[in-house]
């Protein structure tokens, strides 16, 4: 068993709002492996995505980009597609790239 799998759905959403990119971005892989459609978890994460998607670093913005692909669920794409629909516009080529694969 990895370690990822052991820790529980809460503490990968507590992690993953860590400011420790290298700890965000575990947390944000493991959240793809471990999430699917009935985990309820996804609702205390969507702020967080939020806030990670309009970051101003963009390699935050890209981790929470590609893994929101992952596991997104319809209730979780109503509630960040306005802000992916801005990304689209983004004047970073980097960020708009990835939005545009979600």
């Amino acid at each position: 068993m990895s370690p990822t799998s052991r820790t529980s759905a809460p503490t990968r959403s507590k992690c993953m709002s860590q400011p420790i990119q290298s700890r965000s971005w575990l947390m944000y892989l493991a959240a793809a492996q471990s999430f699917h459609d009935e985990t309820d978890v996804l609702m205390l994460t969507t702020n967080l995505i939020r806030k990670d998607v309009n970051s101003a670093n963009k390699y935050e913005s890209g981790i929470a980009l590609e893994d929101l692909s992952c596991f997104v669920t319809p209730n979780l794409a109503r509630d960040v597609a306005a802000d992916i629909v801005n990304l689209l516009a983004c004047f970073r080529s980097y960020t708009r790239k990835r939005a545009d694969f979600v």
